[in-house]
C-alpha cells in the first residue's frame, strides 16, 4: 500500500501506513516537488484514489501555495479544495466518497530529503498521536517560533 519514499523524479513522494485505522493521527506523508497546487494536487489525487476510491475533496492550509484555486480538474470531475487547515498547517485531508479519509503531513516541497524521508517514515508508522508540525520540527524541517 506504501509508495516509495525516495526522491525519483517519475514518481509522487507518498508513504502511507499500512495501519490506518490505528492509534495514528497521521497516515502518511506526501512530499511534493513544487508550490504549484495545479501541478501537484492531481498526482497527488491518483496516487492515493487506489485507497481511497474517487476524491471529492482536500482540505489544506492555504500557507505555502503559489495559488489557491477552489477546484482542480482531475479524472474527469472537479475536485473541491478547501483552503483551511482542520488540524495543521502541515497537513492534509483528502477525502472519498463514502467517508473514506486520508489525513497526510505535508512536507515543504524544498526540505533536504534526509530530513524530508526520515518525517515521512515517522508519519507513516501509524502509531504516532504527533500532529504534521510537531513531526517536522521534530525532524528539523521546522524551527522553534515556525509552524
Amino acid at each position: 500500500m506504501a509508495a516509495d519514499a525516495v526522491p525519483d523524479e517519475g514518481r509522487v513522494r507518498l508513504v502511507l501506513s499500512e495501519q490506518r485505522a490505528g492509534e495514528s493521527v497521521l497516515d502518511g506523508a506526501w512530499w511534493p516537488r513544487t508550490r504549484h497546487p495545479l501541478v501537484e494536487f492531481p498526482l497527488l489525487m491518483a496516487e492515493v484514489v487506489t485507497v481511497i476510491g474517487e476524491v471529492e475533496r482536500m482540505s489544506l492550509s492555504g500557507s505555502g501555495w503559489l495559488t489557491t484555486p477552489r477546484a482542480v480538474p482531475f479524472d474527469r470531475h472537479r475536485v473541491e479544495i478547501c483552503w483551511f487547515s482542520p488540524n495543521d498547517q502541515h497537513e492534509v485531508v483528502v477525502l472519498g466518497k463514502n467517508d473514506l479519509v486520508l489525513e497526510l503531513l505535508v512536507i515543504p516541497p524544498a526540505t533536504a530529503p534526509i530530513a524530508a524521508l526520515a518525517a515521512m517514515a515517522a508519519a507513516s508508522r501509524g502509531t504516532s498521536a504527533t500532529r504534521g508540525s510537531q513531526v517536522l520540527a521534530n525532524h528539523g524541517v521546522l524551527h522553534s517560533g515556525t509552524g
